[in-house]
C-alpha cells in the first residue's frame, strides 16, 4: 500500500509542475496579440472581442476575412503574393513560440494546413487564404486549446 501511495504522490507532484510550466508559458495567442492588435486597426470592424468569440466559436469567418488575412502576413505565414509559404512560416513560428513542445504541435499543425495552398478566388490578397489557414488552425483547438487560447 505504501508503495501505491509513493508512486501516486509521485504523479501528482509530476502533473502539477507540468501544470505550473504550462501555465506560466506564453501562449501562441499571446505571441499573436502585438500583431492581432495591429490589424484591428487595420480594420476597425474587428475587435479583439470578436476575434476572441471567433476563435472560441472555433469560426474565423466571424470575422473580417482579410483580418485573417492580415495576420498570417504579418506573422510571415502569408507571403507578399498572397500565399502560404510553409517554410517561412515554420521559421517564424519559431521566432512566435519559445516552448519546445508548444513549437512541434503548432509546426504538426501548420504542415498539415497546406491544403490551403489551393486557388483561392482573391488572388494575392490573402484574405480568403487567412480565413482558410485560420479555419486549419481552429479545427486543431482542441489539440491545443491550452497554448493557442
Amino acid at each position: 500500500m505504501s508503495k501505491f501511495t509513493c508512486i501516486l504522490l509521485c504523479v501528482v507532484v509530476t502533473s502539477l509542475r507540468s501544470f505550473h510550466v504550462r501555465a506560466d508559458t506564453p501562449t501562441f495567442r499571446d505571441s499573436l496579440k502585438p500583431l492581432i492588435e495591429a490589424c484591428t486597426k487595420e480594420y476597425p470592424g474587428v475587435s479583439t472581442h470578436i476575434v476572441d468569440k471567433a476563435t472560441e466559436a472555433g469560426n474565423p469567418y466571424l470575422v473580417h476575412p482579410c483580418f485573417n488575412g492580415c495576420v498570417f502576413k504579418k506573422a510571415g505565414f502569408i507571403n507578399e503574393n498572397g500565399e502560404y509559404d510553409i517554410n517561412s512560416a515554420l521559421t517564424n513560428l519559431r521566432k512566435l513560440v519559445t516552448h519546445e513542445e508548444q513549437y512541434r504541435k503548432l509546426a504538426e499543425i501548420a504542415r498539415q494546413c497546406t491544403s490551403v495552398k489551393d486557388t483561392v478566388s482573391d488572388g494575392e490578397t490573402g484574405c480568403e487564404r487567412g480565413s482558410r489557414l485560420s479555419a486549419c488552425f481552429l479545427r486543431q483547438k482542441d489539440y491545443v486549446k491550452y497554448m493557442y487560447i
